[in-house]
Formats: structure tokens, C-alpha cells, sequence
């Protein structure tokens, strides 16, 4: 056979159109927002038919590649959490991975995330640290608020971060982790493990005030082995 013959791309049609609409939007720096050519622009540069090009968008959107409306030209999309939530919750329900993998990752980007957030924060954010904290503390009789407002205090150290992809990889990782404990589970943490979790944030919080890396990273290793306490009494009461 000859050599030649290996080089053929065996793949459908539409995957290799989508992948030169990728090229067209790499080659040409498209930002998010910005239209991608028309249908009918695409067939006269890919040399195929609508039905191909509409199977190759169909394919870029669902990866959030490019956003589609009905009536208007696709769009460059941005970078969408959701996806990569969509991904674990998959991994999970398919026993591809499981909640301690999740949390040991998890565990190494947000020590570095409370790092940067320490070096980089603005008052303001510093001061939304604080208030989610008192917020946190009039609700430890409430699980399901308790929640909520610990999910936003990660996000926020995220965000004071000044790097978009601690967001983009934290928020699917946390909300992934909160939509796999039941309910009841979450209640039986109550009580002494969520005074411990909430002495973390405090700390956690002052560190990063106070621009102090090493103790935000302290802090936030204490906080880690203080959750993973709390999910192994909430599993020994099952």
C-alpha cells in the first residue's frame, strides 16, 4: 500500500468541516461574540453541502464552541463552566471517577488559588470574603444555605484570583461535589463539623485580608482535611 494511503482522513465529513471552522476562528482571532461566516459563505469555503455544514455547527455547539440562534448568524462562544460540569457529572454517574478524585484535585487548586487570591485580591473582594463569612455563621442551623453561601465564598477567592480558569475549573468541581451529597447527608455534617469548616473560612478569609499567602494556603489545607472529616461522619451515620 502505498504511503500516501495512511494519510487519508477517515473521519465523517462534518467532523473534519468543524474542524476547519476551528482553524477559520484560530486563524482569523475571533472573540467570543464575534460571527462566524454564513451557511452558505461556509459551503463555497469548505467545497460541501448545507446538510454538512449544519451537522458541523450542530457539532460545534455542543461543545460550546460556537453559540447558535434561531434567525442570526453562530457565534465564537466563551468558555462555559457548564461543560466541564456536565463532564463529572458523567464521569460519576458512570463510576469513570469518583468524589475523593474530584477532591484531591480540587484540593491542589484551591491551595493555589488561595495563594494568588492572598497576593492579588482587591479590598472589595477581601470584604465580600468577610461578609460571606458573617452571612455563613447566622446560617450553621441552616445546611442548605450554609451551602450556597460556602460555594460563593470559594468562587469569590476564585474570582480575587485574577485568573479566569480558577473559575472555570473550580465552579463545575464544587457544584458537581454539592448535586452528589443527598440531601440528609448534608444535614447530618450540622452541628460541630460545619463550626469547625466555619473557623476555616474565618481564617481563610484573614489571611487573605492580611495578603498573607502561606496562611491562606494553611488555612485552606485545614479546611480541606476539616470537609473531608465532615463527609466521613456524614457516610459512618448512613
Amino acid at each position: 500500500m502505498p504511503n500516501g494511503m495512511s494519510d487519508i482522513d477517515r473521519r465523517p465529513m462534518y467532523l473534519q468541516v468543524a474542524e476547519r471552522i476551528i482553524d477559520h476562528i484560530k486563524d482569523e482571532r475571533m472573540a467570543p461574540g464575534a460571527e462566524i461566516p454564513s451557511e452558505a459563505e461556509l459551503c463555497e469555503m469548505a467545497g460541501v453541502s448545507r446538510p454538512v455544514i449544519r451537522s458541523a455547527l450542530g457539532y460545534l455547539a455542543g461543545g460550546g464552541i460556537i453559540k447558535i440562534s434561531n434567525g442570526r448568524r453562530a457565534r465564537v462562544g466563551e468558555l462555559d463552566p457548564d461543560f466541564l460540569a456536565s463532564s463529572f457529572s458523567y464521569g460519576l454517574a458512570t463510576e469513570q471517577i469518583t468524589i475523593p478524585k474530584i477532591l484531591e484535585v480540587r484540593q491542589d487548586i484551591e491551595l493555589s488559588a488561595a495563594r494568588l487570591a492572598a497576593e492579588r485580591r482587591t479590598d472589595e473582594q477581601a470584604a465580600r470574603l468577610e461578609e460571606l463569612c458573617e452571612e455563613m455563621e447566622q446560617s450553621i442551623c441552616d445546611v442548605d444555605r450554609f451551602v450556597e453561601l460556602d460555594f460563593a465564598f470559594h468562587l469569590t477567592i476564585a474570582e480575587a484570583t485574577d485568573n479566569s480558569l480558577y473559575d472555570y475549573v473550580i465552579r463545575p468541581m464544587r457544584q458537581t461535589i454539592i448535586e452528589s451529597i443527598s440531601e440528609g447527608r448534608l444535614s447530618q455534617s450540622a452541628g460541630d463539623d460545619l463550626l469547625r469548616i466555619q473557623d476555616c473560612h474565618r481564617a481563610i478569609a484573614q489571611a487573605i485580608r492580611e495578603k498573607d499567602p502561606d496562611a491562606a494556603m494553611a488555612a485552606m489545607t485545614r479546611h480541606f482535611k476539616t470537609a473531608l472529616a465532615a463527609m466521613g461522619h456524614a457516610a459512618q451515620a448512613d
